[in-house]
């Protein structure tokens, strides 16, 4: 039984992002270049809406925090090998520091 199953999620409802509304933290974020402005659900329909508005997005690497789990990590990956993940990670590391 898959992740889908267990939620009693159809695979076959699938939802477009491309005419989804900004949000405001998403707009404050945008204004204030600061990542504290908007919640990780506003970042992921972002995300969500550029991809379905074409924007080519072929790896991606998703890290979240989960509180209700005593506070543990987890991570998503679509990405083919394991040089081009840590190639990511490492330009998103940069990317952080610059910005900070």
């Amino acid at each position: 039984m898959n992740y889908l199953d267990r939620r009693g999620i159809d695979p076959v409802m699938v939802e477009n992002f491309k005419d989804h509304p900004v949000s405001i933290g998403e707009i404050r974020s945008d204004k204030s270049d600061n990542a504290a402005d908007w919640t990780p659900r506003d970042a992921l329909i972002s995300l969500l809406r550029r991809i379905d508005n074409g924007e080519d997005v072929d790896q991606l690497i998703i890290s979240f925090h989960v509180t209700e789990d005593g506070g543990s990590v987890k991570y998503l990956t679509a990405i083919k090998t394991r040089g081009q993940a840590l190639a990511l990670l490492a330009r998103a590391t940069w990317l952080v520091n610059e910005a900070t």
